[in-house]
């Protein structure tokens, strides 16, 4: 999990350096080159909204409110769909 945490703060550091680069082209460039800029800071957005989005995905969520009975797994250990895990 730690991997996607750190993907995302990687791509708001590109998106930070993005924004940072067109507002000095903006400040005295020429126009294709406002335009790649402005490219590069969407093209990283997206990279930051993808990675949030494989973040969600891969964070286990209960569908309702309980309380946890038992543990019969570990973090690591595969659990085959429609079984109980072997204790």
């Amino acid at each position: 999990m730690n991997k996607w945490r750190y993907a995302v703060e990687a791509a708001q550091a590109r998106l930070t350096q993005a924004k940072a680069d067109l507002k000095l082209l903006e400040a005295g460039s020429w126009k294709p080159d406002i335009e790649v800029a402005m490219a590069d800071v969407a093209r990283t957005e997206a990279e930051v909204d993808a990675t949030r989005v494989e973040i969600g995905r891969l964070t286990v969520r209960a569908p309702v409110e309980g309380d946890i009975l038992q543990i019969n797994i570990r973090p690591g250990e595969h659990a085959p769909s429609g079984q109980s895990p072997q204790p």
